[in-house]
């Protein structure tokens, strides 16, 4: 049995919650200087997780985020891909079910589940890429492949 490449589950961990809150920052900033969303939902975290273009931009850019954890993750480890892509989203499942009390509270109990279900689909789905990706760069390097 092989040893388990902790770097690469550290660095998918790192681009997958660091990423993602990076991007929610970013377009939190750029909904609240173009308009879309004003101070006072800012200040009420329930009015803001109400927010159904808020709540969607999340969702989509997170998972945006764990497809690239995922990829990263898996081309770190250079071997079971899909497997490094699927456990580069497990610190984000261990925070989520630490917060779980407190998300159910804020957010559609919809898009807790789709959380916790896309984000390891999302983190698989970046380590086949880099798993294509390998089999491409193989077959490119030795035409016998």
């Amino acid at each position: 049995m092989r040893q388990v490449n902790f770097v690469a589950l550290v660095v998918g961990w790192v681009v997958d919650i660091g990423g993602s809150n990076a991007v929610a920052t970013l377009y939190i900033l750029w909904a609240t200087a173009s308009g879309r969303l004003d101070t006072a939902t800012l200040r009420d975290p329930n009015a803001l997780m109400r927010d159904p273009e808020l709540l969607q931009a999340l969702f989509l850019t997170g998972l945006a985020v764990s497809i690239a954890a995922g990829y990263v993750a898996a081309r770190i480890a250079g071997r079971a891909h899909v497997l490094y892509g699927v456990l580069s989203s497990a610190a984000s499942l261990v925070f989520g079910i630490l917060s779980l009390g407190q998300a159910l509270q804020t957010q559609p109990e919809w898009l807790v589940a789709a959380g916790f279900i896309g984000g390891p689909a999302a983190g698989a789905l970046g380590g086949y890429i880099a798993l294509r990706q390998a089999r491409t760069w193989a077959a490119a390097a030795d035409p016998s492949f």
